[in-house]
């Protein structure tokens, strides 16, 4: 099933191997990401600027580093306990109300402050991100508040 996220123009995509646990795709380029069943972490080690699907039981997530520059209307899994979006620019963040609710359970970690677009179709709310840990190379850091724009999910089409 192909679908369509806005990312610099619009992107139709369709990930090959619909067995992998996720997809991600950079530009034109689609990635499938396996993993093991037993794994509980989903960490995308490539630039991305959106993740097609998901794990279905990770409880860590990490796309930290990404240059991801869209989230629209993915569907985060429940089990999801901790998030990195650490160094990504979001120029949409676009939610459905069950990821809402997982974003604002998790320790979500990130640098930078998540605004929707002026464009935001949904109502906005806000989650409270998670202060990163004092570590030997940097000092805590304070949490930071967030806005999602939560959307209704698209009724699917027969």
């Amino acid at each position: 099933m192909a679908s369509t996220k806005a990312v610099v123009a619009t992107l139709t995509t369709k990930c090959a191997n619909k067995t992998s646990v996720a997809c991600v795709v950079n530009g034109t380029t689609e990635v499938d990401v396996p993993l093991s069943s037993s794994s509980s972490s989903f960490y995308v080690p490539n630039g991305v600027e959106y993740i097609e699907y998901f794990p279905s039981q990770p409880t860590t997530m990490s796309v930290s580093t990404n240059e991801m520059t869209t989230f629209d209307t993915v569907t985060l899994p429940e089990s999801l306990q901790s998030i990195n979006l650490d160094i990504n620019d979001y120029d949409v963040f676009n939610v459905d109300a069950p990821t809402f609710i997982v974003l604002k359970n998790a320790s979500v970690y990130t640098d930078r402050i998540i605004r929707p677009t002026a464009a935001c179709t949904g109502t906005k709310q806000t989650f409270n991100g998670t202060p990163f840990p004092p570590s030997k190379f940097s000092k805590p850091t304070s949490a930071l508040v967030h806005t999602a724009c939560v959307v209704a999910p698209v009724a699917a089409t027969t």
